[in-house]
């Protein structure tokens, strides 16, 4: 009960985790470039504003880590949350339909499957290697093109399959970072080394030996349901002048 009677929200383990440390939302976006409108949203538990699942399992990781306390509850929890949501919206009461919703919706079903017919007529089909201009344009302004991310912004949380190709820009030439497989972790090649990324982890990589930050990158989630295997990576260029982790070889330490 809060001072006027009225019953108040229990507060969630990830807000209790950062009032018992006496950190503000503030401090905690600085620290872990998460924005404070979604830290805000993680601690009420209100994930209707968020980006998709790879993310918010990744934002749960990252703050979880972050605070000190075992993401995995956490992600269980949301995970609960969600297929009850789902489970509700199913629910229709009587669950019985009008003979003349069944009529509209199988007119609109043939309707469509005219259009698809006289588009695949008029408009020939793309031979390979061909893509639709629209959808080759929308890759271009992300930066991604085939399997080759070029990194434009500062600070960015993609979610990428293995095999992708980051481009670094350093001075008048672009480095490579190769997300080359996933074996118990984010294997990474650059130049001549190759270190491994954990989930919850974090690689500070110098790409031109001037023993200087020049791609910081957090592992935040990994979805092995899928070929490739998608990975969701924080990627900031440099690291706020932070030594580089260079030469760190794959396997236990």
């Amino acid at each position: 009960m809060n001072e006027d009677g009225q019953e108040t929200a229990e507060p969630t383990p990830l807000l209790e985790a950062r009032t018992a440390r006496g950190i503000s939302l503030e401090q905690a976006t600085r620290d872990i470039h998460i924005s404070k409108s979604f830290l805000e949203a993680l601690e009420a538990e209100d994930f209707s504003d968020l980006p998709g699942d790879a993310y918010i399992t990744g934002f749960i990781r990252s703050y979880s880590d972050y605070l000190a306390i075992d993401p995995e509850p956490l992600i269980e929890r949301y995970r609960a949350q969600q297929a009850a949501s789902s489970a509700a919206a199913d629910v229709t009461p009587g669950r019985r339909r009008s003979a003349l919703v069944v009529l509209l919706a199988l007119a609109l079903l043939v309707f469509a499957a005219g259009v698809a017919a006289l588009v695949r007529w008029v408009i020939p089909p793309a031979g390979p290697g061909d893509r639709n201009v629209a959808e080759r344009s929308a890759d271009q302004r992300a930066g991604l093109t085939g399997n080759r991310l070029v990194m434009t912004d500062d600070l960015t949380i993609r979610v990428l399959p293995v095999g992708t190709v980051l481009q670094v820009p350093i001075g008048d030439r672009r480095h490579d970072v190769l997300l080359a497989r996933y074996d118990d972790g984010l294997v990474i090649e650059y130049g001549e080394n190759e270190v491994l990324l954990a989930v919850g982890g974090e690689r500070l990589l110098d790409l031109d030996g001037d023993s200087r930050t020049d791609l910081r990158m957090l592992l935040n989630d990994v979805d092995r349901t899928v070929e490739p295997i998608l990975v969701t990576l924080t990627l900031q260029l440099g690291s706020s002048g932070r030594q580089a982790l260079v030469s760190i070889p794959v396997g236990p330490a």
